[in-house]
C-alpha cells in the first residue's frame, strides 16, 4: 500500500491534474500496488473541515488491511 499525501504526490505519480476530493476513497493501482491519496497534513492544519475526510480515508485503510 502506498498512501500519497497531497495533490503534488498524485500529480507526480499519475501525471494527472485532479482534485483530491475526486480521487480520495478510491484504491488505485500503481504497478500492482494499492495506492490511495488523501490530504497533506498542511492542508489539514489550514482547513480543519478536511480532517473528517482524511479520517475516513485512514479508516478505509484500516478496514481493508486489518487482517493482512
Amino acid at each position: 500500500l502506498i498512501v500519497a499525501l497531497g495533490v503534488v504526490s498524485l500529480i507526480s505519480i499519475f501525471n494527472v491534474e485532479k482534485k483530491i476530493i475526486n480521487m480520495r476513497q478510491k484504491i488505485l493501482d500503481y504497478h500492482k500496488i494499492d495506492f490511495l491519496v488523501t490530504y497533506h497534513p498542511a492542508n489539514l492544519l489550514d482547513d480543519l473541515d478536511l480532517k473528517k475526510y482524511a479520517w475516513e480515508d485512514f479508516k478505509l485503510i484500516r478496514d481493508k488491511y486489518i487482517n493482512v
